[in-house]
């Protein structure tokens, strides 16, 4: 038994190093001196954070106000709250602020009820858009809770009947909000998001006519259309180039279509991390270098930075949060410094600021701040990006915000990365304060995970649950916040709780799953329960499938199986799980038994 509890440490180690960076070695920078201090002191920070008044304008404050009612079929709380939102909000250049926020944050997927209170709204207000507007959003997100963001190849028949099935109520819900509000901007942005589900399709380009036909400047239904040309969702370069020269071509000077190369050169870059992604060192960099010398034809390059260079000269929120966006998910991905990089000097020169680390005196803007400290973060270079993040938040009251909400959002996405710095420093107590911080600011359930992980890592197991359990049925952090908890209960001896935290991430399509179920058989191996243990290893096939499970867990997998089998007294198929876990690893553990087992096998 002890061997495989080995092999489940060896795992947890796995797990914790994806999630915990080691430190990095540095001349020492005392990042909690200044870290929270980029409004004033630890204390002050936090009192103006919340301003009276303020906080409720938050679209993810708004949003769970909104999801309270709809549980609650308090159907007029819930017309009024996203009514009021939604009159605040106009399409701009790239956002629809706050509905857009608002409503990606409204569903709750872990409610089963949820669907039929939703229903209820709808049947009790047959011709109003904006119910089934919620309910479309609802299907849409339930749909790709289902499947996972795996390649089709890697995502079982389950999961893809599930996807269709949701994705379909989606589809249904929207064309009847577009039949009662022709116009509605989210409703046609949201008709490209979920049409774009199902790859580059001629209804795609459909949607997209549909939505820029009342609403031609805004960018995001732009980019959710180039996105779904990529090689990937069954496009190719060529639809990519198609698109952006048929919409930006001719877009005058001024017109944020001039964004639509700058978004390809985005796109072409995450199209050879997918192209390249099983490829590991040089042979990766070679892998995207080859890539991009096919694919980047003459003139982009030069469309690009006229883009940046027009841009930063007017200097607009709208566009800056654009450009902003695009140079982030440029900077992000593996392979792309040279490329990213470049761009990043055409803004910084644009936009009159000095990029390097020491800057001159009359360098203020944060975008450019932010965005090196990005470029120092994904190069791993720690304290160079700790610096750059502490001037951009010094540089930050000094840009101009349309609201002050949108102000404190800004800040907040601060420290929010500075949240995810600590934990791969492995400092829990800035972590907590950092995420404490962005909390108070926009609301985001995503920093309360930070919370409870980091109390769990303090061993402070009690205010551990207390975080993760105010998120569970949050749409994009309630699976990291079961899984959490399932360790806070395992550190705490409650295995039942555990247990049942594991189930809801083993049935998920999260990358936690396999983790899950290993996690969920050793707690019955825990009570010498083997058959129960073993009945958990047998029904999750993902778990021993290579091509949607890494090679670790598939290792782990297989060994742990073996051990059951062999305990319970099937040593034929306890070898061949043996065998089968060291095609996939070295685990100490599986050579041993394998050993016995063949000496046992052989009398």
């Amino acid at each position: 038994m002890l061997t495989v509890i080995g092999a489940l440490l060896l795992f947890i180690g796995v797990m914790l190093g994806q999630r915990l960076m080691p430190q990095p070695q540095s001349g020492g920078l005392e990042v909690a001196d200044w870290s929270l201090r980029g409004a004033g002191d630890k204390e002050s920070f936090r009192s103006t954070a919340e301003p009276a008044g303020r906080h409720d304008k938050i679209p993810f404050v708004r949003a769970r106000l909104m999801q309270d009612a709809i549980r609650q079929r308090d159907f007029a709380g819930a017309t009024r709250i996203a009514s009021e939102t939604l009159a605040e909000s106009r399409a701009k250049i790239w956002t629809l602020y706050p509905f857009a926020d608002f409503i990606g944050n409204v569903s709750d997927l872990g409610d089963a009820s949820f669907e039929g209170a939703l229903s209820a709204w709808i049947d009790q207000a047959p011709l109003s858009a904006l119910p089934r507007l919620v309910r479309a959003q609802y299907y849409y997100e339930l749909a790709w809770s289902r499947r996972g963001h795996r390649f089709s190849t890697e995502t079982d028949e389950q999961a893809q009947a599930a996807f269709s099935s949701a994705l379909s109520k989606s589809v249904e819900d929207i064309r009847r909000v577009l039949e009662l509000e022709p116009t509605s901007a989210y409703g046609l942005y949201m008709q490209v998001k979920i049409i774009a589900s199902y790859g580059a399709t001629t209804e795609l380009a459909e949607a997209l006519n549909q939505a820029i036909s009342v609403y031609p400047d805004y960018m995001p239904a732009y980019d959710t259309a180039l996105s779904a040309t990529q090689p990937k969702w069954s496009g190719s370069i060529d639809m990519m180039y198609d698109l952006v020269e048929r919409y930006g071509a001719h877009a005058e000077d001024g017109s944020p279509r001039q964004l639509l190369p700058l978004l390809l050169y985005k796109y072409l870059l995450m199209s050879a991390g997918t192209t390249c992604y099983r490829e590991r060192g040089d042979a990766y960099t070679s892998c995207f270098q080859d890539f991009m010398r096919q694919t980047v034809r003459p003139g982009l390059d030069d469309s690009a930075a006229k883009a940046l260079r027009a841009f930063g000269r007017a200097n607009a929120f709208e566009t800056n949060a654009a450009v902003s966006d695009i140079l982030s998910a440029m900077i992000s991905q593996s392979g792309a410094d040279a490329y990213a990089g470049r761009l990043l000097q055409v803004a910084a020169d644009s936009y009159g600021v000095d990029p390097r680390l020491t800057q001159t005196p009359a360098a203020d803007n944060f975008i450019i701040d932010k965005l090196v400290a990005s470029s120092w973060l994904f190069k791993g270079f720690y304290d160079n990006a700790f610096t750059k993040y502490k001037e951009a938040l010094a540089h930050l009251p000094a840009a101009r915000f349309p609201t002050p909400e949108q102000r404190d959002m800004a800040v907040a996405d601060i420290y929010e990365t500075l949240t995810m710095m600590y934990s791969k420093s492995e400092r829990p107590a800035d972590m907590i304060d950092a995420a404490t911080a962005a909390l108070a600011l926009d609301g985001k359930a995503s920093s309360r995970i930070y919370l409870c992980f980091g109390n769990y890592q303090l061993k402070r197991y009690d205010q551990a649950v207390e975080e993760c359990s105010k998120i569970t049925a949050d749409p994009t952090s309630g699976i990291e916040a079961h899984y959490w908890r399932a360790q806070v209960y395992k550190a705490m001896n409650e295995s039942d709780k555990a247990a049942a935290d594991f189930s809801v991430v083993a049935n998920s399509q999260d990358n936690r799953r396999a983790g899950a179920v290993i996690e969920l058989s050793m707690i019955y191996f825990g009570r010498k329960d083997n058959r129960s243990a073993l009945d958990i290893l047998n029904r999750y096939p993902f778990l021993y499938d290579a091509a949607i499970t890494s090679k670790d867990d598939v290792a782990v997998g297989y060994n742990n199986r073996c051990y059951a089998y062999m305990e319970l007294g099937d040593l034929t198929k306890a070898l061949d799980d043996c065998n089968a876990s060291l095609r996939y690893g070295s685990i100490p553990d599986a050579f041993k038994k394998k050993e016995e087992l063949v000496a046992r096998l052989s009398h």
